[in-house]
C-alpha cells in the first residue's frame, strides 16, 4: 500500500515516529507516505518503489530501506533495522553540506580595521567569511529495475564554488554503494565537508540512551561503556561495523571519525560516525577535491565486513575517472567524465 499526499508543507519526521504504523515519511517539494517500514522483528519484503512525480526512490531490501529524493532538497539515506537489535535503527545520511572560503573573488576587499597599538595604522581584516548554503540540482538521471535503482546527479554547492557528482546505487540483499566526486569550480579553501553521517534512531517505544553497543574496525573496537574523547577518535581508514549487524566501507584517502552526540528533541544521544575531509585543503579551479566510494552492507558481522573490504581493496585504483568494482553478483562501472556520472550494472556468475 502506498499513499501520496500532495500540497502538504515540508515536514521531516524521524523514522521512529512513524515506524509503528508501518510508514516512512519522505519529504521534498511534495510529501509522500510509502508503506516501506517493517513490523518489529520482521524483515522487509524486497521491493523497488519509484514515485516520479514526487521525485524520490525507495528500496525495501532485507532489513533496510534506501531512499533518494530530489524535490525541494537532494538527499540520500539508508535506514538499517535488525530484528536482533530491535531497539534502534541505524540511519546513514549521505550528501552533507560543504563550506569553503574563496581565495580569488570579484567582491570588494574586507573593510580595513585600526590597530589597537597604532590607531593610525590600517590593517586588512583577518576575517574572511566562508560560503556554504544548500546544494542545487543541475541534472539527474535515474535507472529503475525490479532488482535495483541507480540515481546519478550533478550538483553544485557553496553557491556554485563546488561541483559534486554523485551516484547512489541500491542493490538487493541490503547492499548499497554511494559514489561521489567533488571538483573546485573556483580557487578556494575547503572549510567543512560532510559526506557520510551515521547515527542511531530509536525504535518505537524505546528510550534512546546509548543504543549502539559495539563499533568494530580493523585492530580495535569501541563499546557503550567506554567514553568518547571530546575531539572524537579516528577508528580506522577503511571499514567499521556496528553490533555485528551491518558494515560500512569507505574507499578514499579519508578516515572515519567517531564522536559523541548529546541528546536533543530531534537527535538521540550516543555515538556518531562521519567521514573526515581530505587532507589537502586548498584547491585550484578545476582541481578534484575528493573522490569517495562508500559501501553499506546489511546483516554482516565485523569479520564479514573486513572480508568485503579486502575484496574491494583488490579491485585496483578506485580514485580514477573510470572505476569498476564488484558487489555480490553485480559488477558496477562508473565513469565521472560525463557531467552526470555514467553508471552501468552487470550481473556476473562469480558471486561474492
Amino acid at each position: 500500500m502506498s499513499l501520496i499526499y500532495r500540497g502538504m508543507k515540508s515536514v521531516r519526521l524521524l523514522p521512529s515516529a512513524v515506524a509503528g504504523l508501518g510508514l516512512v515519511l519522505i519529504c521534498g517539494g511534495m510529501c509522500a507516505w510509502a508503506a516501506v517500514a517493517p513490523t518489529t522483528g520482521q524483515d522487509f519484503e524486497e521491493r523497488v518503489l519509484y514515485y516520479k512525480g514526487e521525485k524520490f526512490l525507495a528500496h525495501r531490501s532485507g532489513s533496510s530501506i534506501t531512499t533518494f529524493s530530489w524535490a525541494r532538497e537532494v538527499s540520500a539515506q539508508v535506514l538499517s533495522f535488525s530484528p536482533s537489535a530491535s531497539n534502534y535503527w541505524a540511519e546513514t545520511r549521505l550528501l552533507g553540506p560543504v563550506s569553503v572560503i574563496l581565495l580569488e573573488t570579484n567582491e570588494p576587499p574586507a573593510p580595513a580595521v585600526s590597530s589597537d597599538s597604532n590607531p593610525g595604522a590600517r590593517e586588512l581584516s583577518p576575517i574572511t567569511p566562508s560560503i556554504g548554503g544548500p546544494m542545487s540540482l543541475e541534472k539527474i538521471e535515474v535507472q529503475v529495475t525490479n532488482d535495483y535503482y541507480v540515481a546519478s546527479a550533478q550538483l553544485n554547492q557553496a553557491q556554485g564554488a563546488v561541483g559534486r557528482q554523485v551516484a547512489f546505487i541500491s542493490l538487493p540483499a541490503g547492499l548499497a554503494a554511494y559514489l561521489e566526486r567533488l571538483t573546485a569550480r573556483k580557487k578556494l579553501t575547503l572549510q567543512t565537508l560532510d559526506s557520510v553521517d551515521i547515527h542511531a534512531v530509536a525504535a518505537p517505544g524505546e528510550r534512546m540512551g546509548f543504543p549502539i553497543k559495539t563499533i568494530r574496525w580493523q585492530g580495535g573496537e569501541w563499546n557503550w561503556k567506554m567514553p568518547i574523547p571530546a575531539k572524537g577518535v579516528v577508528p580506522g581508514r577503511q571499514w567499521i561495523n556496528l553490533d555485528d549487524q551491518w558494515g560500512a566501507i569507505v574507499i578514499s584517502p579519508g578516515a572515519w571519525l567517531l564522536s559523541s552526540e548529546p541528546e536533543s528533541p530531534d537527535k538521540p544521544a550516543g555515538p556518531r560516525l562521519g567521514l573526515l575531509p581530505p587532507g589537502a585543503m586548498n584547491y585550484e579551479s578545476g582541481e578534484v577535491m575528493q573522490q569517495r566510494i562508500v559501501v553499506i552492507a546489511q546483516n554482516q558481522t565485523a569479520r564479514q565486513t573486513a572480508t568485503l573490504a579486502r575484496e574491494l581493496a583488490k579491485e585496483g585504483n578506485l580514485q580514477t575517472t573510470q572505476v569498476s568494482f564488484q558487489l555480490a553478483q553485480w559488477l558496477i562501472r562508473a565513469d565521472f567524465e560525463p557531467e552526470v556520472p555514467a553508471v552501468t550494472l552487470e550481473r556476473v556468475t562469480d558471486s561474492r
